[in-house]
């Protein structure tokens, strides 16, 4: 995971940086929203993300393809619990460091 983010940053310029966060940020609160009255939906809300994942990879569509494998990659550290907080926080970190609004929005945190 760290991979993806750091060959990421080295290769993309700024925007699209802005763009893999937002993404990120958008399919994870997506899967949240679903699930939040009914867990079941979590683990369609990932099959659907990993569906639309392989989409966006056929499509060549890398921005939507990183963000896609990005969110899937929390999503199932999410269900680690503390053994996924590592991939976690690492993904946070990023969308913090790219897109703060997305990140205030995911963390349930005001803007700033």
């Amino acid at each position: 995971m760290a991979i993806i983010i750091n060959n990421s940053i080295k290769a993309e310029k700024a925007e699209t940086l802005e763009l893999i966060a937002k993404l990120t940020a958008n399919h994870i609160a997506e899967v949240h929203q679903r699930s939040i009255f009914n867990p079941k939906f979590y683990d369609q809300g990932l099959r659907q993300l990993e569906s639309k994942n392989g989409k966006a990879k056929v499509e060549n569509d890398q921005s939507g393809w990183t963000a896609g494998v990005l969110a899937v990659i929390f999503l199932k550290s999410e269900q680690l619990g503390e053994e996924g907080e590592g991939a976690t926080q690492a993904i946070c970190n990023f969308i913090r460091s790219y897109d703060i609004d997305s990140y205030n929005i995911l963390t349930g945190k005001k803007r700033l």
